[in-house]
């Protein structure tokens, strides 16, 4: 339930309100239409356009304020009420005079009618402003006086925006549990299921049945390996660690068939740390921000000619983007992945929320919730990109020595077994062994 408000949403939200009645009074005049009820949803828009003109004027006069803010106390971004915010919306409405002033909700249902045309090739969105705007004007007046739902004020570029973080999954689907007599919630990356249990505020006056069962995927095929004296954690960044974590990907490129895909916390270090590498024989392939389906889907093309032709590809892409989850490399396409570091999400005014709310929440579980298992997810994520069928093959590197230590080796699925690499020699070794013991993947689709 991420949005953004933007000015400039409740601007094209208007032109729509207003291409929309427009053609609902050329539609009556065809028609020959004189209804009440029509006429009275044609006034009812002229009134809307006028409160969202209005919105606009006072929502940018907001947003001018906290700009001040933001630049008096040199921060990026700032955490704003719900309150707050519909006290600016709810003024403008109120401003009304013929119809008695106009209520959110009756906006929000008045909103949602508006029918436009979209123009794909100018925009990405799949839904017009107005249904845009009436989803976060919903949600905020829902959620107007619970903690579980953040706002923070910043810019992108030399926008201001307001954007909504949603941090209790539970509030939501809390209440449709309860009103069934059973349900069955299964997937490989929910984990541990005890954690999206409370999460998810299954009901506990119910009998759960919370299992983790072992991967049917021999280990023997997808062996992990976790990578000593290296780590993304910012205290230890520096010439040193960058060099330890190319030589020990190297080691594994050089041992590697087929193609290879890495995964880091981020775009900049992705950059940094590969892009500015030198991986000689490998063709690289960087993602980028704001990549589309089609990009990926391309990709994909892209990468199963390179393997028809004999060209090996060492794919980057960040943690929690469209590379790292959700994507089928299917018929073995990738030979390995490699997972740099872990992405704790870094300091910022939702990070800060959801640790607050969750210390209310869950208690003594809050860290692992809201920081430590997030981040572990992603790269359990990372990991299980290669392998998709029975019959795959890969060998999975872990570059990140925190997962060595008992505050995260405690959170790994059980019955992972790890091999150690003190040194890219080592990682080398444990590479040869497993491409000469399995030299071919299934590059069948089934």
């Amino acid at each position: 339930m991420q949005r953004t408000l933007t000015t400039t949403l409740v601007r094209d939200a208007r032109l729509e309100v207003q291409e929309h009645r427009e053609q609902t009074q050329q539609e009556q005049a065809r028609q020959r239409t004189d209804l009440d009820a029509e006429q009275a949803l044609v006034g009812d828009l002229h009134r809307l356009e006028a409160a969202l003109e209005r919105m606009y004027r006072d929502l940018s006069a907001w947003y001018r304020v906290h700009d001040v803010t933001l630049t008096r106390g040199e921060k990026k971004e700032i955490e704003v009420t719900a309150v707050e915010m519909l006290q600016v919306i709810e003024g403008a409405l109120s401003e009304e005079v013929s119809g008695g002033g106009l209520q959110l909700p009756a906006v929000v249902q008045l909103l949602l009618t508006v029918e436009v045309e979209l123009d794909h090739d100018d925009t990405e969105e799949k839904d017009t402003a107005a249904t845009r705007l009436a989803e976060l004007l919903g949600l905020v007046h829902r959620f107007r006086d619970d903690a579980a739902l953040a706002l923070v004020f910043g810019r992108v570029g030399d926008t201001p925006r307001v954007t909504t973080h949603l941090l209790d999954p539970g509030v939501v689907s809390g209440p449709v549990f309860s009103e069934v007599h059973g349900s069955v919630l299964m997937s490989g990356t929910l984990y541990p299921p005890e954690m999206y249990s409370d999460l998810l505020a299954l009901p506990d006056d119910r009998a759960l049945l919370a299992n983790q069962y072992p991967s049917p995927f021999l280990a023997d095929r997808r062996p992990v390996a976790i990578a000593s004296q290296v780590t993304t954690l910012y205290g230890r960044r520096g010439e040193q660690n960058t060099k330890a974590i190319r030589e020990h990907l190297l080691a594994l490129l050089q041992e590697t068939p087929g193609h290879v895909a890495v995964f880091l916390p981020s775009y900049n270090l992705l950059e940094d740390i590969i892009g500015d590498g030198f991986w000689p024989g490998r063709r690289l392939l960087l993602e980028e921000r704001g990549w589309t389906k089609r990009r990926v889907d391309g990709l994909l093309r892209e990468l199963h000619l390179a393997r028809s032709t004999g060209e090996r590809v060492l794919l980057g892409g960040a943690f929690g983007a469209k590379l790292a989850e959700g994507i089928d490399y299917e018929a073995n396409l990738l030979d390995a992945v490699v997972c740099v570091g872990l992405p704790v999400a870094p300091p910022s005014v939702e990070s800060d929320a959801r640790k607050r709310y969750y210390g209310t929440r869950f208690g003594g579980n809050a860290y692992r919730y809201a920081v430590q298992q997030p981040a572990l997810n992603s790269v359990l994520q990372g990991m299980g990109r290669p392998i998709r069928k029975i019959g795959d093959r890969a060998f999975v590197l872990l570059l990140e020595d925190r997962l060595l230590t008992p505050n995260y080796a405690r959170l790994l699925p059980k019955g992972l077994e790890v091999l150690r690499c003190t040194s890219p020699d080592v990682t080398r070794r444990h590479v040869r062994r497993f491409f000469k013991r399995h030299p071919e993947g299934d590059h069948s689709s089934e």
